[in-house]
Order: structure tokens, then sequence, then C-alpha cells
């Protein structure tokens, strides 16, 4: 979930007086950010990432295993 910083604080409010009503939104949510964070910031993720910018700064194309993270 993302709050716009353009929304407002009544915003925030509503979305957070709604995660308070509704924790099982709340438990999604934290699954989600957990699946998120063990396929984007894995090491292997991370070296992977350098690997892809360093092939692009060199103008070179990217190796078969360096295949496009999923979005």
């Amino acid at each position: 979930m993302t709050f716009p910083l353009t929304s407002g604080a009544d915003s925030l409010r509503q979305i957070l007086c709604d995660l308070l009503a509704h924790p099982d939104k709340v438990q999604t949510y934290k699954q989600l950010a957990q699946q998120r964070a063990r396929t984007y910031y894995s090491w292997a993720a991370v070296t992977d990432a350098y690997e892809r910018l360093f092939y692009q700064v060199c103008s070179r194309p990217l190796p078969v295993r360096l295949t496009p993270l999923p979005d």
C-alpha cells in the first residue's frame, strides 16, 4: 500500500483507520511485503542488478542467466 504525499493528512487518516478496522488487510500487505523483500532484496537479486547495470553501462548484451526482473 502506498500513500501519495499530495493526498493530505485526512487521506492518510482514512487509510490508517481502514487498516485498524481490517486486520486481515494488514496481514495480506505484510505477506506481500515479505515476498517482495525476498524477491528484490536477496543478495542474489542485488548482485544480479549490479551486473545488469554494468552490462548496460558497457553496452554489452545481458548473459542468458540475467533474465529480466519480474514486475
